[in-house]
């Protein structure tokens, strides 16, 4: 049996949708802190709370037509009464796009319940892939828990990551909050991991590695990893 709201729970989810939607002198902003408040009121089997960094910068300027959009589908997302990690899933990904939208700068934190974390053995189980898969997609940009153990994966990572639609939708929203919120420092720090990973990989440097076809002795197209060469000569060149 799919688990659903109290009746109570779901009375006051309503109220607050109903406010967001007729309230015209409701900014993006105060909508945003109230889907906020009634996703954790609603999940609140799952997160223990949701709030923006503490660095978070307001946008002046939003794209209303597309803070629309989000906010509708978030609202339909909020009424539906499931409890399921599916519904979840769908309402945290209309709630991060819609902070990332009204906001410049910052991050959006979820603090999980406990049991709403699993180990990786369980998502490679889930998912149906290794764990070296598994560090792959962390990489580009499946959620990971800090300091809580083993247990650090949310549950919604196995819906997000067995569809490709839906892992193309969470690599590019995790792709514009990196870009976005990218230091110098940060930059310099991704490109040396870069390099040292390349040269780990290669046993050597760049230019040592790819010398025939650097000189035109050999076509990168005989190489294993063609697309290595033109990784390469980026971050060599940075």
């Amino acid at each position: 049996m799919e688990p659903k709201s109290s009746d109570g729970k779901q009375q006051i989810i309503r109220e607050l949708v109903t406010h967001i939607q007729d309230d015209s002198s409701f900014n993006y902003l105060t909508k945003f802190t109230l889907t906020t408040y009634a996703t954790q009121l609603k999940f609140n089997n799952f997160v223990v709370g949701i709030s923006p960094s503490d660095d978070t910068v307001i946008s002046k300027n939003i794209d209303v037509v597309k803070a629309q959009y989000l906010l509708s589908n978030l609202i339909d997302c909020l009424v539906i009464n499931s409890l399921t990690v599916q519904s979840f899933a769908l309402t945290k990904y209309y709630l991060d796009s819609l902070y990332l939208l009204i906001s410049e700068y910052g991050d959006l934190h979820f603090t999980y319940q406990p049991p709403y974390l699993i180990r990786s053995n369980e998502l490679c189980e889930q998912l149906g892939v290794s764990r070296e898969t598994i560090m792959r997609m962390v990489n580009n940009g499946m959620e990971t828990v800090e300091n809580v153990g083993h247990s650090c994966y949310p549950k919604h990572n196995s819906f997000y990551w067995k569809d490709g639609i839906w892992a193309s939708r969470i690599q590019s929203l995790h792709q514009q909050l990196k870009l976005r919120n990218q230091t110098k420092e940060d930059l310099i720090k991704e490109i040396e991991k870069e390099i040292n990973h390349f040269t780990a990989r290669y046993n050597g440097d760049f230019y040592t590695v790819f010398s025939d076809v650097l000189s035109g002795q050999k076509d990168k197209y005989e190489l294993e990893e063609p697309d290595d060469l033109m990784i390469g000569k980026v971050y060599w060149k940075t």
